[in-house]
């Protein structure tokens, strides 16, 4: 199936350049998990840091 798929390219080029381009995916969607992560983190520290201050206000 990989073979018809590149069927000019030797067998194992095909699977290399498949392979790389896995690891391309994986990269790239690890990238992108750490980056929503980071921003979730810093909107959560926000958000909680702003309750705190909005409930020692209403303590006060």
């Amino acid at each position: 199936m990989l073979f018809l798929a590149c069927p000019r390219v030797p067998f194992e080029m095909c699977v290399e350049s498949l392979r790389t381009t896995s690891v391309g995916l994986i990269a790239k969607y690890a990238a992108h998990t750490f980056s929503s992560f980071f921003l979730f983190a810093v909107i959560h520290l926000f958000a909680s840091h702003f309750h705190v201050l909005q409930w020692r206000a209403f303590v006060h």
